[in-house]
């Protein structure tokens, strides 16, 4: 979204009856005029053959663009980009896609809005805990995509063969090899917070925490609207 690409194509253009004139050919997208792949004389028939280049943005809003263009009769370019193309030829199309939830070149912290930044996920061993906020490689965490939406989510102090995995309702969580449903999690956007779910587990459960004493354990318990479900992942730096 919003960033630049640069379009070339072949094109023949004359001007008609017109020795002298100028001519351009504007490029557009979904027919808003973005700029010239051509402007200048071509002269009549046969005209001109010849390739040219324009670079164009990208829109911000996720979907499907079509790249038009339209031959006009101006004096310049900027005058020619005037207006809406009335008659456009479609030449390409683009996809705008969602940004992702998370970059997948960093690493993060995962914090809930029960306890605050300050106590964060962390791994004793393999088993994964809520501890006090540290500069420890224990508690950086990156996610890595397998499929539509879906992520290994992996610890920066670990094995990356290693990812998180749900092993059932109120059960805590582990770090294990990286197979099967249950290593794999979606993030679901909820008012500026994550919640966290488990292809093996399915979304009637949710990324919660639980205290036993002193001591604080993340693991799924039934999907409602708790503090301790609603996640932020506070970015700490680059993957290595």
């Amino acid at each position: 979204p919003g960033e630049p690409f640069e379009l070339t194509l072949d094109f023949a253009l004359e001007a008609t009856h017109c020795d002298g004139c100028s001519a351009q050919i504007v490029v557009g997208l979904d027919n808003e005029p973005s700029g010239c792949l051509y402007s200048g004389k071509p002269g009549p028939a046969p005209g001109l053959e010849a390739s040219g280049s324009v670079t164009l943005v990208a829109p911000t809003a996720p979907g499907y663009y079509e790249v038009t263009l339209e031959a006009r009769l101006s004096d310049t370019c900027a005058s020619a980009t005037d207006g809406t193309l009335a008659n456009p030829v479609v030449v390409a199309s683009i996809e705008v896609a969602e940004p992702p939830l998370v970059n997948p070149s960093r690493v993060f912290s995962l914090s809930n809005s029960t306890h605050g930044p300050q106590v964060v996920l962390s791994v004793t061993s393999d088993l994964v805990t809520m501890e006090a906020l540290a500069n420890d490689v224990d508690q950086r965490w990156y996610f890595v995509e397998q499929m539509d939406g879906w992520y290994h989510i992996k610890n920066a102090g670990h094995s990356d063969d290693h990812c998180l995995e749900a092993v059932g309702f109120a059960q805590p969580l582990v770090l294990s090899p990286d197979e099967g449903d249950y290593h794999l999690w979606r993030l679901v956007e909820d008012g500026g917070w994550m919640r966290l779910q488990n292809k093996g587990m399915g979304e009637a459960l949710s990324l919660d925490t639980l205290e036993f004493g002193s001591d604080t354990f993340p693991y799924l318990g039934a999907t409602n609207d708790s503090d301790a479900q609603r996640w932020a992942l506070t970015d700490v730096g680059p993957l290595w």
